[in-house]
């Protein structure tokens, strides 16, 4: 998976364990994205803010400080997709 990709979707997956902090497989899938990053691409997550209407991810790369900024739409799409469907949102 390209690195672009894979920041992606660890902040998507991010972003669904803050809204859905007792979902377990979110929790797991946030870290295999996390593990991955770390392992093939060599990154580190510094910090994630949400600034105006875009989400701004920090991180170490080869000792290098990068950012990547993704529009809230796009961060936010799975989170999206997972409460419009009422079975995953049963209690």
């Amino acid at each position: 998976m390209q690195r672009e990709e894979a920041l992606l979707n660890w902040l998507q997956m991010k972003i669904v364990c803050e809204a859905r902090p007792h979902d377990r497989a979110a929790r797991d899938t946030e870290q295999f994205f996390a593990t991955m990053l770390r392992e093939d691409h060599g990154i580190d997550i510094l910090h994630v803010s949400l600034e105006d209407s875009f989400f701004r991810v920090r991180y170490t790369c080869e000792d290098k400080q990068e950012e990547k900024e993704y529009p809230q739409p796009v961060a936010r799409q799975l989170l999206d997709m997972i409460q419009a469907e009422p079975k995953y949102n049963e209690q």
